[in-house]
């Protein structure tokens, strides 16, 4: 796929591919850059005193080591990349006195928020200062071409771990827990454009060919609901 991009090409030596599954949801999300239906969120109640600075060191330390999450995605010679060293997440801090229903719909209406993917990371997280209406809430939220429903936990117990060590005293080092995906994208494209891969190719077509295409219902459409039976052939 080749996506233009508002934030124009960068140096081709610039850049790491993106998995088939990543290319996918860049196109969908230049086609509708304001739409959050692949923002993914999680939220989890804080029951101790927040040391803020501690957190925001947490978040830091926790999506500038990694660089699925510290990257923003620019076109390199035509195609889509992912150019890691973006512009950082820190940690936003919102003072919220009010009930829970309140603050549910807050979490929501921010989690929903749409992502600029070429101009900012594909994660961004906040801390909920309740002031004593409840405890305070940590709240992260990320686009899928980053995260999904597993990892997003794993960020959560990574900016936690981070914190208590830092409230203890000590670190924890800085190590690159996305580079992990860029092999997994060089194992996809080498099956791309092996011989397994062609051979399969081959046995779908000759398996869906005369298969017909599904009906297509359209929500506008006044006539009765499409059944198999009315499907083209």
């Amino acid at each position: 796929m080749r996506p233009s991009s508002a934030a124009g090409a960068v140096a081709a030596t610039d850049g790491r591919e993106l998995s088939v599954g990543q290319e996918a949801l860049w196109f969908l999300h230049q086609l509708a850059p304001e739409s959050s239906a692949y923002n993914v969120s999680g939220a989890l109640n804080l029951h101790f005193p927040v040391d803020v600075a501690a957190l925001g060191s947490a978040v830091a330390r926790t999506t500038a080591g990694n660089s699925q999450l510290n990257s923003v995605i620019r076109t390199v010679a035509g195609e889509a990349r992912r150019c890691p060293g973006g512009p950082g997440t820190t940690l936003r801090v919102h003072e919220l006195v009010a009930d829970d229903d309140t603050v549910r719909d807050f979490a929501r209406n921010w989690a929903q928020r749409p992502f600029q993917l070429d101009r900012q990371p594909p994660v961004r997280v906040a801390l909920l200062r309740r002031g004593g209406a409840g405890p305070d809430v940590l709240l992260v939220a990320g686009h899928h071409i980053a995260l999904d429903n597993v990892s997003i936990l794993l960020v959560i117990r990574e900016i936690l771990d981070r914190y208590a060590a830092r409230t203890a005293g000590t670190g924890l080092p800085v190590v690159d827990t996305g580079a992990a995906f860029d092999h997994f994208v060089r194992r996809e494209r080498d099956f791309l454009g092996s011989a397994r891969a062609a051979a399969a190719r081959a046995h779908w077509r000759r398996e869906l060919t005369g298969a017909g295409r599904p009906p297509v219902c359209r929500p506008t459409c006044r006539d009765p609901p499409c059944t198999a039976s009315s499907a083209p052939r």
